[in-house]
């Protein structure tokens, strides 16, 4: 899906939200021209532009994801500001074991109160990152934007191709990252870069009640 089709996927969902109802709406959301955002809108290239894209999400960025209009990626519709995102599959603090990257449906939580930064939440699985991270606790996550650049240090959920793992990024080596369990009795290992779909500092925890 291309940019053309991408604008006028949002512009659809915002007229039935009721948040757009004619293009001069869009004129005025963008502080554009209306020639111009005519033009935008037919698909032309002079105006259809990166920079257009970003004032137009800027102005309904409540409810539409720069990054979904930018690239396609991720998801179209912000969820509600109280509201996030739950991934049913687990985080696994010993094995991967299987988590299909951006796929939570319509199981969002309320807010966690008195935090508010991340993107999403999602259940640990198993010990290897015993004590700190039981099993059964919930970790709030902040997504990183640069797969390549990973945050050496950080408690991460690194989401792969085999499933999603709790760990420390330890170190980054040319082709891949190595992952460490704060329960030593578990080894450390190596996750290549083609592997990853995608990395997310933990921000939070939930402790689990059992």
């Amino acid at each position: 899906m291309d940019y053309l089709a991408r604008i006028h996927k949002a512009i659809d969902y915002l007229k039935d939200s009721g948040r757009i109802h004619i293009q001069r709406d869009i004129v005025a959301a963008v502080n554009g021209n209306e020639s111009n955002v005519t033009q935008a809108l037919k698909g032309n290239p002079r105006y259809l532009t990166k920079p257009f894209l970003k004032r137009f999400a800027a102005a309904y960025s409540d409810y539409i994801s720069e990054e979904w209009l930018l690239t396609g990626e991720g998801e179209m519709v912000k969820p509600d500001r109280d509201m996030r995102p739950h991934y049913d599959a687990k985080a696994s603090a010993g094995f991967m074991d299987g988590i299909s990257e951006g796929e939570y449906g319509d199981n969002l939580k309320p807010l966690i109160p008195f935090m508010r930064n991340y993107d999403f939440t999602i259940e640990v699985k198993g010990k290897s990152m015993f004590p700190e991270y039981r099993d059964g606790d919930v970790v709030a996550c902040k997504i990183s934007r640069d797969r390549l650049n990973p945050p050496v240090g950080e408690i991460c959920v690194i989401d792969t191709k085999d499933g999603a793992v709790l760990k420390e990024i330890m170190d980054v080596e040319e082709d891949c990252i190595v992952l460490h369990s704060l329960n030593p009795e578990y080894k450390n290992y190596m996750v290549g870069f083609d592997d990853i779909n995608r990395i997310a500092v933990v921000v939070g925890l939930v402790r689990s009640s059992t």
